[in-house]
């Protein structure tokens, strides 16, 4: 050993270190102030002679690297054994698209001469074996730790392959081959696109919004700012989100909130929003005109409604119908019922259909057919005591009527008259005055209901009394 002496205290010398390489500024180890041994360890970088180097540096900090001293030493080392265990993982950033992925293995059973360093080798050709085709395998890094991670990667699938080696670059055998695609994890959850909208109807909402990757699709609600009773979705992974709201109240207000859920369980959601359902159809104004003998005129306002179903008849049952499309804006509309039955009283209600298909009814209401006029019960009667011949005529009519009576002597109908009323009722009287004595009369009675329907006529003959009357002064 060539040895150079140095001037100065032994305690304030550094020590400095080097294998199998001349020493420089750049490939020295400091040992310690005045320490002068190195602790028994794996120094040895090749098998058979290897050499130590060392230089000092005194109290002043010179140091000169060509004078040093040296010794030879001899290395005979075994291999260690095959690392065993190994594992992959993907530790990719997504959303910065750091592709990167994570070799993890457990020591051999066997150390041989000891571990100095783990080489890790990989490939990029499909389908690549380490033990078969170590050819397409190339040298990534060496790690003194029993794991590693190869960053900076192209996003396509990796084989790996590990040798442990001892400080003499004795290796193993290579270990199994592991690969993986680098994907990676989201560690956020996607971002909403705009602001979600809401389509309503009577019974039902469609909410619709836009997240900036895949994600599910879920929309929280109920009827109180806060509170969300209800939750409905689908774990479908989309980017275009659309959810329906069923079994809502009509005229409703309902608050909601939109929640989106990705991939790698990041979950987004948004702020509080609010919709109001559309009002279910509603009818008010119903009334009838022009009731006559078999038709009568239905009036009706109705709102929210698409469509407006008379249902009537005889009965609460109703059974005929008559149908007509509505605007959603309130309006009024009058129809017609025809082909109905006189005198008979009948049940009506209308159905409101909203654009969902939904009905809702009215109240149930009444109307009542006129009949047919008729005259009923006539008597004649001749009045005594009058100045001239005087006629008293009775009868009934099964309906509010007008009384008329049309009448002449028989042999001259040129002179007809007529005695009219107009007063509508159902018992009528009527005096036919200054009729010629001894004389027969054609009488004919009739009448008019309020909807001009003339009551069948009732004709009758009848003669006047002979002049019974003594003669006035």
């Amino acid at each position: 050993m060539h040895r150079e002496l140095i001037t100065g205290k032994q305690t304030g010398l550094r020590y400095y270190y080097s294998f199998n390489a001349l020493p420089t500024a750049n490939n020295v180890n400091e040992i310690g102030l005045s320490v002068t041994y190195l602790s028994q360890d794996s120094y040895a970088t090749q098998k058979g002679q290897n050499t130590l180097y060392v230089v000092a540096k005194d109290e002043a900090g010179n140091i000169d690297y060509g004078t040093y001293a040296s010794v030879n030493f001899t290395a005979d080392t075994s291999a260690p054994g095959i690392a065993r265990n190994i594992d992959i993982s993907d530790v990719s950033i997504k959303e910065t698209s750091s592709w990167r992925l994570a070799l993890s293995w457990d020591a051999p059973e066997s150390s041989g001469s000891g571990v100095a360093t783990y080489k890790i080798y990989r490939s990029a050709v499909a389908s690549s074996v380490c033990t078969s085709n170590y050819s397409d395998f190339n040298y990534v890094a060496s790690s003194t730790q029993t794991s590693y991670v190869d960053t900076g990667l192209t996003q396509d699938k990796k084989y790996y392959c590990v040798k442990a080696c001892d400080s003499t670059n004795e290796c193993s055998a290579v270990s199994d081959t592991v690969n993986l695609y680098p994907d990676g994890r989201w560690r956020v959850a996607p971002t909403l696109v705009g602001e979600p909208t809401a389509s309503v109807k009577t019974k039902t909402a469609t909410i619709g919004w836009s997240t900036s990757r895949t994600a599910s699709s879920f929309v929280k609600y109920g009827k109180t700012s806060g509170s969300y009773g209800e939750e409905v979705g689908s774990s479908t992974q989309i980017t275009a989100h659309s959810i329906a709201l069923s079994g809502l109240d009509p005229g409703t207000t309902y608050y909601y909130k939109v929640l989106w859920t990705d991939e790698d369980g990041n979950t987004g959601s948004s702020n509080e929003y609010s919709l109001v359902t559309n009002a279910a159809p509603f009818v008010s104004a119903v009334k009838f005109s022009n009731v006559n003998i078999n038709s009568a005129y239905v009036n009706f306002t109705i709102k929210s409604s698409v469509k407006a179903t008379i249902e009537y008849g005889k009965t609460v049952s109703y059974g005929a119908t008559s149908s007509l499309s509505t605007s959603t804006n309130e309006s009024t509309y009058t129809v017609v019922l025809d082909s109905l039955l006189e005198g008979t009283p009948y049940h009506l209600r209308i159905a409101g259909e909203d654009e969902e298909g939904n009905v809702y009814y009215s109240d149930d209401y009444t109307f009542e057919t006129l009949p047919t006029p008729k005259i009923l019960n006539l008597k004649l009667q001749q009045v005594s005591g009058m100045a001239t011949a005087t006629l008293r005529l009775l009868w009934s009519s099964n309906t509010l009527i007008s009384s008329v009576v049309s009448y002449y002597p028989t042999a001259y109908p040129e002179r007809a008259i007529d005695s009219v009323s107009l007063a509508l009722k159902k018992n009528h009287e009527v005096i036919l005055k200054n009729l010629n004595d001894d004389t027969e009369y054609t009488l004919i009675i009739k009448g008019k209901d309020s909807a001009g329907n003339e009551s069948k006529t009732e004709t009758r003959k009848t003669k006047t009394s002979n002049d019974m009357r003594a003669p006035e002064i």
